[in-house]
């Protein structure tokens, strides 16, 4: 089936039983049995569905319509790539199945996708089943070349049953509803929000950054227009304070993980972003062991601020990753320039990865070579220290993006010169 967790649509079966999915709706009159799975060997075996309602198997008819968030069970002898037509970008609509108590086989559906998106990516198991709640107890997929059952995911589960591991496009999944669910719907489309906090006046306790406000006022305003990316707060030194709580694991929720993409301006470390405050000391640095990002909603975040990620201690920030895509920051001491946030705003927006555009904004405003160094700590998807993922991500509507599990995750770093 799936090996990166993007992929393009296309359906592939291996040889022997399938639990597959169709990941968005189907164009007209190319959404039948008969036309999807048109040409294939079945071995004399009939394409199952499990009906939740009665708790008994149905097989398909040729005229049975394909849809998504269901789950089908199908035998191929010997490989096969499906035909599969889907609606045009932008004509997408929700999906929508009824769950019942027990046993149910379900699809996927991308729940951070939007309906104009060429690929379709994995998402970890809490975000797919958000909507469920407690109502979901486990969820189960089937590996076609071992004609093996997966080790089950479970609601709040840790360690391999961790929900935050990643269920994939193109899979079916066996799902225990503790109770029924009348209408479980994921959106074809999607809104992301960025987020900024500053620091400019320290008050004495580090050098004053004049510049921070534009910084972050600059990658605020660029990114939040327009759709589907949009503005959730920008908080520094004159309207509320940017402050450690808002980035801190036990207080985050309302503030930086309520958003896709944050960003800090202001005074750092290799193990810290620096914050003011007037007398209490614990209360203005941010340590990257206080930090777990991306257990809400945070995708991607920007440190600029000295040092954060620097070569010999990145590592640092491996704990802070709980879901998170990347952090991208400076290895050497930085320069908080006015023009910084906006540059990289754009180039995101211009279709370049995120690593690629706070490189070149970084190249864009210093003026002494060999004296800076820009650097990315990113979330690897398939533990193989030859692949990029993460590290190539784009911001979301505008290129491929990967999605990394928050479970039994491995980091990947990469370092440049400003030149």
């Amino acid at each position: 089936m799936l090996s990166t967790s993007y992929s393009d649509g296309t359906i592939t079966l291996q040889n022997g039983w399938n639990l597959i999915s169709i990941p968005k709706n189907l164009s007209s009159g190319y959404d039948t049995v008969a036309v999807v799975f048109a040409g294939i060997n079945t071995g004399g075996h009939s394409i199952f569905h499990y009906n939740g309602r009665t708790q008994y198997w149905d097989a398909l008819q040729s005229s049975t319509v394909l849809k998504p968030l269901e789950g089908y069970y199908v035998y191929s002898v010997g490989a096969f790539t499906l035909d599969t037509y889907y609606v045009g970008a932008g004509q997408q609509q929700n999906p929508s199945v009824k769950l019942y108590q027990g046993w149910n086989m379900i699809g996927y559906f991308d729940p951070m996708g939007n309906s104009a998106d060429d690929y379709f990516h994995a998402a970890m198991a809490r975000d797919e089943l958000a909507q469920l709640g407690s109502s979901w107890a486990s969820v189960q997929g089937f590996d076609p070349q071992t004609q093996q059952y997966e080790t089950s995911i479970t609601n709040g589960g840790s360690d391999s049953h961790s929900d935050y591991r990643l269920m994939y496009p193109e899979k079916g999944y066996w799902i225990w509803m503790n109770s029924g669910v009348d209408s479980w719907t994921i959106s074809a489309s999607h809104t992301y929000y960025c987020s900024a906090e500053w620091v400019s006046d320290y008050h004495g306790q580090q050098a004053t950054l004049p510049h921070s406000y534009d910084l972050a006022s600059g990658f605020y305003n660029q990114l939040k227009t327009p759709l589907p990316w949009n503005g959730r707060f920008i908080i520094g030194d004159n309207n509320g304070l940017a402050q450690k709580s808002h980035w801190e694991k036990s207080t985050d929720s309302n503030y930086i993980d309520n958003s896709h993409f944050a960003l800090f301006s202001g005074h750092g470390g290799p193990d810290r972003i620096i914050f003011y405050h007037p007398n209490d000391e614990n209360l203005r640095n941010l340590y990257y062991y206080e930090a777990e990002w991306g257990d809400g909603q945070v995708d991607w975040i920007a440190l600029a601020a000295c040092n954060v990620l620097n070569q010999s201690s990145y590592q640092n920030w491996q704990s802070a990753f709980k879901g998170l895509h990347s952090i991208v920051g400076w290895d050497t001491p930085g320069l908080c320039h006015q023009d910084l946030g906006s540059k990289f705003s754009n180039y995101m927006k211009a279709g370049n990865s995120i690593w690629e555009s706070w490189r070149m904004a970084a190249n864009d405003v210093v003026w002494e070579q060999n004296k800076y160094k820009v650097a990315i700590l990113a979330a690897d998807t398939d533990k193989d220290t030859s692949t990029r993922e993460c590290i190539d991500d784009h911001i979301y509507g505008k290129g491929v993006w990967f999605s990394p599990p928050g479970y039994d995750l491995v980091l990947k770093y990469d370092t440049q010169p400003c030149v």
